[in-house]
């Protein structure tokens, strides 16, 4: 469940971008489903449906005998010193391997056992436990780190520094950002040293000078550590010199001897491994395969360079007891230290050896395989984790399904993820596959996206092997394209959507026919009956027949909305309009971003105002800040605090407030100090400052917050709800997501349960 901050005064607003680049050339195909479902009838529009979860489950799996630990919890982590943690009922301890429950669950978070002790954490703070459950270092550090060389990392007053065993200090907390200690040196951020990281020893000497970024300076290993400068990869010694150049396109950390790193011929990126002396020993041959299909799929699999992404810091990408998994087109296998295919590519899925085992996955069949590429252990569960210390996590991740208002379940929990009801249509997840269903739960596209970017109608742009698709609520699908412009609103709301193919832009109607060639450079979805382009570097808007309504002159555009759309050419500024008219705008700092209400703000003199969609100044720029209009009013700020305004500029509200929200349902939020309460559209304080937090009204009722617990409030103040949950979301269709005791649940109006999730349970053995 997302958790909700404090209100934010005002809205940034933010001059974006076009985006989209060519990734890969393509001939576009128009597809309609051969299976086409009809949309259900208008009638179903109205009903409400609620994700709900079921609970994950677990069990370690032993690599020897095979025995199994069945365990019902929220989550386990891998064995390590003989030891696991468990989490159940937001709650964490240990059990030993024989799932025995040997520290109790009496942790609000746990890591992992090394060198003899356990950080842990009570009353958001953090300290260590021995491997009785005895606390040997007290919880008073922000964040600590496991123990690594005998000295553990931790944070205090906003300062990192390092403790042994006895929780003494060693380093004093001075620094911004550390690692752990490897090879004797840890690396760290000094603000004395201008923000740049290098490396110290135990006594907390600088061996290596301070002159890399935090980000892209790596722990020693096996006497190298892996740093980027300049834009590329290169290794040093414990001296700080260079050992290997910088010239790669990215590189990895060396293990098992030898170190993965990317490099580049004309725009292709391939992956090798070099020896510690920079040696070549596995030719660069390799094409990297994302996890992330929606972002450069394409460009992954067909060798394209791209930004290095998280996905190649998984440890399959690095050799690990002698064995690399490698992939060839879209499927992987395991090389030796000579390069040769130990275990040809036939996996959908990998993980790193442990124990002698990989954990993989190839159509259907899940489970592990040995060295030599036999199946040891066929496994029935959708994860299955490595093997430490001779056991592996397995199990079913948690589950999400859909029930009614009235907490009858429609669709059981079974997929992995869900997407928000809407229109009569559910999108959910299952093997890593997006696909949809009816408002009954009946499938009207089988699981085959890798993604799905879901509109506000039910319908959605949808990713398959690198490209994108439109899928209409009808279960339509047009396609493939090289990539779309995710419309803002609803799927082709203005008859036509952006497209690309190949490295150029146009756009198709919801038949997939194309309307407009490709042949713009970037370009935004229509509103108001324009797009924006760009061609040749300027920006102008173009009408649905893919004439020029604004020639491509400005340097600077944003998108039509609320009938106006702003430019920049040179140090002048315009409004436009949908009829072709261009308003310049003299004497301003900063143009509006966005019309609400008929209303835009913009800066002159380091002040805000606001100006109507001809440009005239309607209310003069006179305030130091200001939100957007909505149901009538604006905020201002004037003196370090925050009012209301009319749309004629008259004041409603003094400023007296430290923060304020919009206008809902004829109330809006407001902070004084550190208590929130209510103003009336009169300015009037309806319901006195009183709460720790508070948010808008939806329904007619109000979440605050008192004691570190939310309730509800109505219109008067009054208490419909006593606070005594953690977290809440906004009622909608007469519920509200809430949590009990960690656990996810939904109420009505009255504060009544409908539905909840069953809670975890642990029988010691």
């Amino acid at each position: 469940m997302k958790k909700f901050t404090r209100f934010l005064p005002i809205l940034c607003l933010i001059f974006s971008p076009l985006f989209c680049l060519a990734q890969e050339d393509n001939q576009q195909v128009a597809l309609s489903n051969s299976s086409v479902t009809q949309a259900p009838p208008a009638a179903t529009q109205a009903i409400a449906l609620f994700p709900i979860k079921q609970e994950a489950s677990f069990s370690f799996v032993q690599k020897d005998t095979k025995e199994k630990i069945d365990l019902k919890v929220e989550n386990v982590f891998p064995f390590n010193e003989g030891l696991a943690a468990i989490k159940v009922n937001g709650k964490y301890g240990f059990i030993d391997t024989y799932g025995k429950l040997v520290i109790p669950l009496d942790y609000e978070w746990a890591d992992k056992f090394t060198e003899g002790l356990a950080g842990v954490s009570i009353d958001e703070k953090q300290g260590f436990i021995d491997r009785t459950g005895k606390m040997i270092i007290p919880a008073e550090y922000s964040y600590a780190l496991p123990f690594s060389e005998g000295l553990s990392a931790v944070k205090i007053n906003e300062k990192w520094g390092f403790i042994d065993r006895q929780g003494n200090y060693v380093i004093d907390p001075k620094f911004e950002m550390v690692s752990s200690f490897k090879d004797g040196l840890a690396k760290v951020k000094s603000t004395e040293e201008g923000g740049l990281t290098g490396y110290i020893n135990r006594a907390g000497v600088f061996v290596v000078k301070p002159k890399f970024d935090f980000s892209t300076a790596n722990d020693f290993s096996q006497g190298l550590a892996c740093i980027k400068t300049n834009g590329q990869y290169g290794f040093i010694n414990t001296s700080g010199e260079w050992v290997i150049k910088p010239e790669y396109h990215f590189a990895k950390s060396f293990s098992d001897g030898l170190a993965l790193v990317i490099t580049t011929e004309d725009n292709m990126c391939t992956y090798g491994f070099i020896d510690e002396k920079g040696n070549t020993v596995i030719e660069p041959q390799f094409r990297q395969i994302c996890s992330d299909a929606y972002n450069n799929a394409a460009a992954c699999l067909t060798g394209l360079c791209i930004s290095p992404n998280t996905s190649l810091d998984k440890p399959i990408y690095t050799f690990i007891e002698g064995m690399a998994a490698v992939a060839l087109g879209n499927k992987w296998g395991f090389i030796d230290k000579k390069g040769d295919f130990v275990i040809p590519p036939q996996f959908d899925e990998v993980s790193a050896f442990s124990d002698g085992l990989a954990s993989v996955k190839k159509g259907e069949k899940r489970g592990y395989i040995n060295k030599a590429g036999e199946w040891f252990l066929t496994s029935y569960y959708q994860e299955n984790g490595e093997f430490s210390e001779g056991w592996a996590k397995v199990g079913v991740p948690v589950k999400w399904g859909y029930m009614d208002a009235a907490g009858k379940m429609v669709v059981k929990p079974e997929f992995t993820e869900v997407k928000s009801f809407d229109e009569g249509i559910m999108w959910v997840k299952q093997d890593n596959k997006w696909g949809m269903l009816d408002h009954k739960g009946n499938t009207l596209l089988n699981p085959r996206f890798t993604d799905a970017y879901i509109c506000s109608n039910g319908c959605a742009v949808a990713t398959q092997k690198g490209k994108k698709y439109f899928v209409g609520k009808d279960a339509s699908v047009i396609g493939p394209y090289d990539d779309v412009f995710p419309p803002t609103g609803r799927l082709f709301d203005e008859g036509l959507e952006a497209v690309r193919v190949g490295n150029k832009w146009g756009f198709v109607n919801k038949e997939g026919k194309v309307i407009i060639k490709p042949e713009f450079d970037q370009v935004r979805g229509f509103a108001n009956g324009l797009a924006l382009a760009r061609d040749n570097g300027k920006y102008g808007f173009i009408g649905k027949k893919g004439q020029w309504v604004f020639k491509a002159v400005y340097d600077q555009a944003t998108s039509f909305t609320n009938g106006v759309a702003t430019a920049q050419k040179g140090s002048t500024n315009y409004l436009l309009t949908p009829k072709g008219e261009s308003i310049e705008i003299s004497n301003v700092q900063a143009m509006p971003r966005k019309f609400s209400e008929g209303f835009g703000k913009f800066m002159r003199n380091n002040l805000w105002g606001f100006m109507n969609e001809k440009g005239k100044v309607v209310i003069e720029a006179e305030y130091d800040d200001l939100g957007n209009f909505k149901n009538g009013f604006a905020p201002f700020k004037q003196y370090k605090k925050w009012g209301f305004i009319d749309q004629e500029g008259t004041m409603v509200a003094a400023p007296q407030f430290n923060s304020v929200s919009s206008f809902v349902e004829g109330l809006a939020c407001v902070s004084v100090g550190s208590k929130y309460g209510y103003v009336d559209e009169k300015g009037t304080l309806a319901i006195m400052p009183q709460y720790e937090e508070a948010r808008s009204f939806s329904e007619g009722m109000a979440a605050v917050k008192e004691e570190g617990l939310w309730g509800f409030i109505d219109q008067e103040g009054t208490v419909l709800i006593p606070p005594q949950f953690k977290e809440v979301e906004d009622f909608k269709n007469g519920l509200t997501q809430v949590t009990i005791e960690s656990r996810m649940a939904y109420i009505n109006r009255t504060g009544e349960v409908v539905w909840k999730v069953e809670p975890s349970t642990f029988k010691s053995k």
